[in-house]
């Protein structure tokens, strides 16, 4: 092989080991935390229920479901939306002490489990590590009988529309004081799990009236609902107000505490003409709601409306959004359009713009608070007093969390600072070769600089961009609203 094809050979494997270890992620910063070695009790109980170690003469055991259970609850609600939050969730322990001089403590600063703690609540969902809440100790752990842990307790809520299994692995930091040989160090004292299930809920009306056309004053709706639970088997959930219905301010139906799919429920539409609202309850919140009108004779009103977006969804929290509308008068009454009634609501129910505008076309523009789903709903009317049937629409209101679209150089991988360094790095180093080293054949050394510049040009190119993001991130967190 001649040494033109060598230089050439190696400056093509340089650069797809540069740009492999990048997409492969060996270049990217390695988080999360690093525990300790954590031993059991050692009698070996690990389980669930009550925990005791004999040998070091310390009994553990629930709080609650008399004193068999850490979690206050079998199982909890999410919240339906991305930024919502389940039902509080509660876990705690109580301690017994013999006399054989074992104690709790708070590790120290260098423990990379839970440092300066002296309990801590390790939390998994699904099987995927969450969060580890630790505690200091902060009263006198030597208490006679059993009583409670002098911290804590664990006080929680999930967010985002989490279900399946949640865990807690419960760790005390125990130590000898009497026998400075006996092992220091963590250990498994309690175990529980509880089932996270779904609060969210869904209505649509059926049928004709509503749906096809606008309903008459009086006249049955049906709507059919899927719901997950009203509420969980906490002892305070109000689980027997289950699931309700409500027309604008009054309940027209209940649904029962779920789950269901296709819950059929029947009502009277309102008796007043124009604009009405249904709202979905649970026990713990509001979770769907959706415009309808009400009109004299339906076939004497306006068409309904034509509704455009700017820009185009899916949106994110905090943009803003400009809405327009055109509402064309009956074909046969050729009444003029007196007023565009206009709703932009999460999809929960609660107001984000609610207005009347005048004349057949206009536009407006709001701005989305949090990262949950819109409905736009925009009814006509004209100087008959007739309302048009709504069109109404939802939204996709895009998460940080749950779709990660808050990073636009996403496709790369994560950024970290060491990324950047090895790309500005490495391409100024390739190019800087190929421009002094003489003895490098000409083609070769022309390709090692434009190497290195596209090398160093990317690097510039996801720092720049990294910053952008940061900056727009502060910004937003200081005026969230701006």
């Amino acid at each position: 092989m001649s040494r033109r094809r060598k230089y050439l050979l190696v400056a093509a494997i340089l650069v797809v080991i540069l740009l492999g270890a990048y997409f492969g992620g060996l270049l990217q910063a390695i988080t999360g935390a690093s525990t300790t070695s954590v031993f059991c009790a050692s009698n070996g109980n690990c389980g669930a229920g009550s925990y005791d170690d004999s040998a070091r003469g310390i009994s553990w055991r629930g709080y609650y479901q008399g004193y068999t259970e850490i979690f206050d609850s079998a199982q909890y609600v999410t919240a339906w939306t991305a930024d919502g939050h389940s039902e509080k969730i509660l876990g705690f322990m109580q301690h017994q002490f013999g006399l054989t001089g074992w104690e709790i403590d708070n590790a120290p600063g260098s423990d990379t489990f839970s440092p300066g703690n002296a309990y801590a609540f390790d939390l998994f969902i699904n099987g995927d590590h969450y969060t580890t809440i630790g505690y200091a100790e902060t009263g006198n752990t030597q208490s006679s009988g059993w009583t409670n842990i002098p911290v804590g307790p664990l006080y929680m809520d999930l967010k985002g529309p989490v279900t399946g299994v949640l865990t807690v692995n419960v760790y005390a930091y125990e130590h000898d004081s009497v026998n400075p040989f006996n092992p220091t160090g963590w250990v498994k004292i309690g175990h529980d799990e509880a089932n996270l299930i779904s609060g969210a809920g869904s209505c649509s009306l059926t049928g004709v009236a509503g749906v096809t056309r606008p309903a008459k004053p009086g006249e049955a709706l049906t709507v059919s609902c899927d719901i997950g639970y009203a509420a969980s088997s906490k002892s305070n959930s109000a689980v027997s107000g289950g699931w309700t219905l409500w027309q604008d301010s009054t309940q027209v139906a209940s649904l029962g505490n779920g789950p269901g799919l296709g819950v059929v429920a029947s009502f009277p539409a309102a008796s007043q003409t124009g604009v009405h609202t249904l709202r979905l309850f649970n026990t713990l919140f509001s979770v769907d709601a959706y415009d309808f009108s009400v009109t004299v004779n339906p076939d004497q009103a306006p068409p309904k409306p034509s509704v455009t977006t700017d820009p185009a969804p899916p949106w994110m929290s905090n943009a803003a959004i400009s809405v327009s509308w055109h509402a064309d008068v009956n074909s046969v009454t050729q009444s003029p359009i007196k007023t565009v009634h206009v709703h932009v609501f999460y999809t929960n129910g609660d107001n984000i713009l609610k207005a009347d505008f005048p004349g057949a076309e206009g536009s407006t523009t709001f701005t989305i608070g949090k990262d949950t789903d819109i409905r736009i709903s925009v009814i006509s009317e004209d100087q008959n007093g007739e309302f048009s049937l709504q069109n109404e629409v939802t939204y996709q209101v895009n998460s940080c969390d749950l779709y990660n679209k808050c990073n636009p150089y996403t496709p790369l991988g994560t950024f970290d600072a060491l990324a950047v360094l090895f790309f500005l790095g490495a391409g100024a180093a390739l190019a800087l070769t190929g421009f002094f080293v003489k003895r490098i054949p000409g083609l070769i050394r022309v390709a090692m600089v434009l190497g290195g510049i596209a090398l160093f040009a990317f690097g510039l190119y996801i720092a720049i961009v990294w910053l952008i993001a940061i900056v727009t991130a502060w910004f937003s967190s200081l005026f969230p609203h701006f």
